[in-house]
């Protein structure tokens, strides 16, 4: 019996929709709506639909806030999609029927987490999250919500109109894939009046779409993106043929060049006896009998490598897995590969090599993020290559950069300890068992499954599987190639973390000579900064800058980053105390220079003064200080004219008295003159004005000239 049955019981409540658990979830939606009261209406007496709503809503909103606490996300696929129909549905009735705004569904999520958290802690925990994620939800469908409500009414006003009893398959299909409606909730509007959804018809639309996809895949070949795969028509091919499915034993197997068997070449479009019927340097598909490449699975990359034999090279860029057959996917560099033809399976595992280390060292940042961040950093999907290592996990905001330090020092850790890899093939039931054991969440395993344990043998494991101890081991379901010990992954550096997806992040990480690489270069931008912290205060900032640069570019240990940019923000402080110091007192030094030129001028009964002046690019500074000047010069004019070195301009800023303004010399007219040579441009009034262009020194000093052969001219002097 359920939670909710058990309490409408235990309150003598005919319904689970009448007892407490659901009374505040429909006040809550009442404030939020400021829709009438529910009254517990059902069938022909909710005539408006209204209680229905409050019942969808509220119900719907306890499970996608239950969901995405275990760690579960809307998407477009599986159990993802299942909430993102959920959700739909959900924001589809808040709005249709209690009037409700976007952000409805997300709004009662901290009323769930109130009426839960004694019984079910985990909802608060990841409230957020769930409130967040729902959020973003809500906002992307309704988008598109109220044109799909439009676009549905209009095709069932039009399928009435003819006298069907469905809705068209093919309007379904197109509120499926362009409003975003699920199929079911098409099913749910139709029969709320009454109608149906031809379903039959929704099918062949969506397969059409599927055949306008492949035919898009095989325009893409013909024209040099070739798209090489083994659709259910070629599988199916291959087994009436009596080729079986391919042996991959030995893809665990190292420094091995096992013999095998060709048994079919596929083109893409038809399959071929020999490479002879195939254009020269075209990528195609081989079939062994067996074969000791791993094909792309579980997030790592496919082996590469060559088929040989005496007279014949293929080159294996891609290998990939179809019903079991394994694909090797190339081109014929040396002879004619042909059916039937024995083969060496020579894999790059100098490659490989370089992959396995990523790999292992994926499942001890596993354990590390769970020690770090606790049960719920499930792991969200991964890839591993020959070059790095990307880990996508549940977690609803950035790591710290304690965080990051602690699980890179963790990982490192576990790489110094030499710890011996372990792998055994064991029932999908016993591996389970397994205390602690990490799988991916929704993933379909096989069974018999293979377990991956570092630092434990799995037969150790499976003589005590409920041993809380293992809990501290990464044990995991896997199938890809590994090391033998961690200590030959050399060392470790997390180097990326951002935001996947909401409420999923991402790290990448680096092994190998990768890693001492990246911990050798930040080793060197620490002596940059320490070199840069003996300089004097007013040299900084074009250091700081550089140091900046250097620091985001570099790809380096994500902790080391963070401890390098709080240094530099150190510097960065001494380095602008030290600008604004000079700044203003050679602002002190300019002003006091026009100053003093402009009492001069006055002195000598001069009408105007026109001074350059180090005051960099700041019109506001410089309209204080032509204004001072102009006071000076007993109702006179005068002009500043500044070049910023930094900034490549020159500023030129002019004052008018009133004695010259009418008819001789206006500040907007003169400025503008002024920058003439530079192609500047300006504005303002005739008794204050600026002007700017690009230039050089001698720019500034060409501004100045001009502007005083314009005022010599207008005053006629």
């Amino acid at each position: 019996m359920g939670f909710e049955r058990v309490v409408s019981i235990l309150q003598e409540k005919m319904s689970n929709y009448d007892s407490d658990i659901f009374t505040p979830l429909f006040e809550k939606i009442r404030q939020q709506t400021s829709c009438r009261p529910y009254q517990g209406k059902l069938g022909e007496e909710d005539k408006d639909g209204v209680d229905m709503a409050y019942r969808v809503v509220a119900d719907h909103a306890r499970t996608l806030t239950f969901a995405i606490a275990d760690g579960a996300f809307p998407s477009n696929d599986g159990r993802g999609y299942v909430l993102r129909r959920i959700l739909r549905r959900g924001v589809r009735y808040g709005r249709q029927f209690l009037g409700g705004e976007l952000g409805l569904i997300s709004s009662i999520v901290p009323t769930v987490v109130e009426l839960y958290k004694d019984f079910f802690p985990e909802v608060e925990k990841h409230q957020t999250t769930a409130q967040e994620v729902i959020a973003d939800e809500e906002k992307a469908f309704g988008t598109t919500l109220q044109r799909g409500i439009e676009r549905f009414t209009k095709s069932l006003e039009s399928a009435k109109q003819k006298g069907l009893t469905k809705i068209p398959g093919d309007e379904a299909f197109f509120l499926y894939d362009t409003m975003g409606f699920p199929l079911d909730l098409t099913q749910l509007m139709a029969e709320e009046h009454s109608m149906g959804v031809d379903v039959d018809g929704y099918t062949k639309a969506m397969e059409k779409a599927k055949m306008v996809s492949r035919s898009d895949r095989k325009s893409r070949a013909s024209t040099g993106g070739k798209v090489l795969v083994l659709e259910a028509e070629q599988t199916d091919h291959l087994q009436k043929q009596g080729v079986k499915p391919t042996v991959d034993d030995w893809k665990y197997s190292w420094n091995h060049e096992p013999s095998a068997s060709v048994m079919a070449i596929y083109t893409g479009d038809a399959f071929v006896q020999s490479t002879e019927e195939v254009a020269t340097d075209e990528s195609i598909i081989v079939i062994l009998d067996k074969t000791s490449f791993y094909a792309k699975s579980g997030g790592q990359v496919a082996d590469t490598g060559s088929l040989v034999s005496l007279d014949v090279k293929f080159d294996v860029a891609d290998c990939l897995s179809f019903g079991g057959y394994i694909a090797h996917i190339g081109r014929a560099l040396e002879g004619v590969v042909t059916v039937n033809q024995p083969v060496n399976c020579a894999v790059d595992y100098s490659r490989r090599a370089k992959i396995a280390p990523n790999h292992t060292i994926t499942h001890t940042l596993n354990l590390a993020l769970r020690e770090v961040l606790g049960e719920g950093a499930d792991q969200k999907g991964s890839q591993v290559d020959e070059d790095k290592l990307r880990f996508d996990f549940a977690h609803g905001k950035p790591l710290s950069a304690s965080q990051s330090k602690r699980i890179e020092s963790l990982v490192k850790q576990s790489i110094k300890d030499s710890l011996e890899v372990y792998t055994q093939v064991i029932t999908l039931a016993e591996a389970k068992a397994i205390h602690g054991i990490r799988a991916v969440f929704g993933e379909v395993y096989p069974d018999p499954v293979r377990v991956v344990s570092i630092g434990k043998d799995v037969p150790s494991l499976l003589q005590d599987p409920e041993n809380e101890a293992w809990m501290a081991l990464s044990v995991e379901l896997c199938g890809g190639t590994h090391l033998k010990n961690t200590s030959e992954a050399g060392d470790f550096a997390l180097v990326e973390e951002t935001a996947s997806a909401k409420g999923i992040r991402r790290v990448i990480g680096l092994t190998g000579e990768a890693a001492l690489e990246a911990h050798k270069a930040a080793e060197t931008l620490k002596q940059s900064l320490a070199d840069a912290a003996k300089q004097p205060d007013v040299e900084l900032e074009p250091l700081v800058a550089k140091i900046a640069a250097s620091i985001d570019a570099a790809t380096i240990s994500v902790a080391e980053k963070d401890a390098m940019r709080k240094e530099l923000n150190k510097l960065g402080d001494r380095a602008r105390k030290a600008v604004k110091e000079a700044a203003a007192n050679a602002l002190a030094k300019a002003t006091a220079e026009g100053v003093q030129l402009a009492e001069s001028y006055a002195k000598d009964g001069k009408a105007y003064v026109v001074a350059e002046l180090a005051l960099g690019a700041d019109a506001k500074v410089a309209s204080k200080v032509v204004t001072t000047m102009a006071e000076k010069m007993n109702g006179g004019s005068a002009m500043v004219v500044s070049h910023d070195a930094r900034k490549g301009k020159v500023l030129a800023v002019a004052s008018c008295g009133k004695s010259h303004q009418p008819g001789q010399l206006a500040a907007n007219a003169w400025v503008s003159a002024a920058v003439q040579p530079i192609s500047g441009k300006g504005g303002g009034k005739p008794a204050l004005a600026q002007a700017q262009g690009s230039g050089d020194p001698s720019a500034a000093a060409a501004v100045a000239q001009t502007a005083r052969e314009y005022a010599e001219k207008a005053l006629s002097i």
